[in-house]
Parts: C-alpha cells; structure tokens; sequence
C-alpha cells in the first residue's frame, strides 16, 4: 500500500491546511492525484531552497531555470515559470543587479537573452545537490524494477500529456479566430447541455 504521509517513514507529520487531504477526483483520477504530489513537492520546494538560497521563492525559481537552461528570452522565462512578464522582468532586475544573472539583446531581433553569471551558477550549485537529496527522500522504498517501471509510466503520461496540451492549443486557436472547429465544440458541448423534452 502506498504511503501517504510522513509518519509512515519514521518523519514528523507536516503541518497540513484544509484540502490537503484531497477530495474524491484525487482518488479517483490519476490527473488529479499527480497535482496533488506536486503541489506537496512544490510547497517542500519553496521552504528548501529559500532557506539554503537566502533568495525569495520566485528569485531562487528563476536563478534555478536560467542556470538550468540557460539564454531564455524574458516571455520564454515568464511561460515556463506560469507568472507574468512583469513580475518576471523586476525579479529578473534585481538578480541581475546582484550579479547573479546577466541579461542581454538578442542578437538580430527584439528582446534579451538572460544567462546566469558564474556568481549566479555559484549560488546554484549548492541547490543541486538539495534536488538530488529530495529526489532521494522521494524515491525512498522505491526498488531498481518499481523505479524503472515509474521512468518508463512517466515518459508514456508525457507523451499524452504533450498530445493533450496540442490539442488545447489547436483548439484555442481556433477559438480565437472563429474557426468552425472551435464553434463545433461549443454547439455540441451547448446541445448536450439542453434538457430533454
């Protein structure tokens, strides 16, 4: 059976809020369950790094993806980070202004690449090796055969998750610009929605 909370590893238990405990959906739908492991990992995330960093959240999120992958645009960075271009440009100043990241004009059209300084890759490498602690700590009880079986679950959900995301976008497009596949979805999701006579 599963393990589903930190007491069954010897650990205290993590102070919890409202909802944590997941409604039906989250035992029910596969989707649903996956959000709510990240979002545990994600609020984990947010307590490691800030404290090892002595950077924000937001600030350590986004040295972490420039160091990562490095020369993203400012749109490409706010995309991936799911915030506002705002918000990402005045974080991105002020890790700039602490010579942790250097931005740049792209070279033969608009906009700035932003790369980490080696101050910048510095800083980070000391949270390598804390995702590589975590990814321990989240593995723990996985054997080599369950391991492998998960990488292999994790690329196929992937793969359907790409298929899913073009979708959506195709159709968002179409939405957009008023094509009929875009209306057909609306009538026929409105037509199943009619009460019957």
């Amino acid at each position: 059976m599963p393990r589903d909370d930190a007491s069954a590893q010897g650990a205290p238990l993590p102070v919890l809020i409202r909802g944590d405990e997941g409604g039906p959906l989250s035992r029910q739908l596969v989707g649903v369950s996956l959000k709510r492991l990240c979002d545990f990992l994600y609020r984990a995330s947010s307590l490691r790094y800030t404290r090892a960093s002595g950077l924000s959240d937001f600030e350590w999120r986004v040295l972490a993806w420039v160091c990562e992958v490095p020369g993203p645009s400012l749109g490409e960075l706010a995309a991936h980070l799911h915030r506002g271009v705002a918000q990402t440009s005045r974080t991105v100043k002020r890790l700039v202004g602490m010579r942790l990241l250097q931005s740049r004009g792209r070279g033969g059209g608009p906009g700035v690449v932003i790369t980490p300084t080696p101050l910048g890759c510095t800083v980070y490498e000391p949270l390598t090796r804390l995702a590589m602690e975590a990814d321990r700590d989240l593995l723990a009880g996985i054997g080599e055969a369950e391991l492998e079986a998960l990488r292999r679950s994790i690329d196929l959900l992937t793969g359907n998750a790409l298929v899913m995301l073009a979708r959506e976008q195709r159709l968002s497009q179409a939405q957009s610009t008023g094509k009929p596949e875009a209306a057909g979805v609306r009538r026929s999701r409105g037509a199943r929605s009619q009460p019957a006579q």
